[in-house]
């Protein structure tokens, strides 16, 4: 099964509009950071974008917060992507399987359970605590500081 790493892509994505080291911050810059296509980070910002978490001028490499990084919650992040559920039961069992079935089922409510305190937590989490971890890693490694 293929991971999903959209949400820490989007974090890594408006942490580093945040913390900016460059002069310019385009998509393709962006897009090495995480080895991934600018195509794909357009996307991401354009959603960033829409929920109103960042600005950003076509044709400008400048994005910007639209508000403090202590006001953005790693859930509000998910939101904005999309990618608020985190488990999934799978759909692809015997349909004439009693156990496997009821199981299923079982897991759909534990996971429920799970997602609401996974989302009170992403709640908890500001992208400035993301930062102010980054923060404290970088003193601790500074060669952690270096971008080709």
């Amino acid at each position: 099964m293929a991971k999903n790493t959209k949400l820490s892509d989007a974090v890594h994505t408006i942490a580093l509009i945040e913390i900016n080291p460059f002069e310019n911050l385009t998509s393709a810059r962006i897009a090495k950071s995480i080895n991934t296509n600018s195509s794909f980070i357009r996307q991401i910002m354009s959603k960033l974008k829409k929920a109103e978490l960042i600005t950003n001028v076509v044709g400008h490499a400048k994005p910007k917060l639209s508000k403090p990084a202590s006001e953005i919650s790693i859930w509000d992040i998910a939101v904005a992507i999309g990618q608020t559920k985190l488990l999934f039961v799978d759909t692809h069992i015997d349909p004439k399987c009693g156990p496997g079935k009821n199981i299923q089922e079982t897991l759909s409510d534990y996971y429920e359970a799970i997602e609401l305190c996974a989302e009170q937590k992403m709640r908890d989490i500001s992208l400035q605590d993301i930062i102010d971890s980054y923060d404290i890693n970088l003193k601790q490694h500074p060669e952690l500081a270096k971008f080709d």
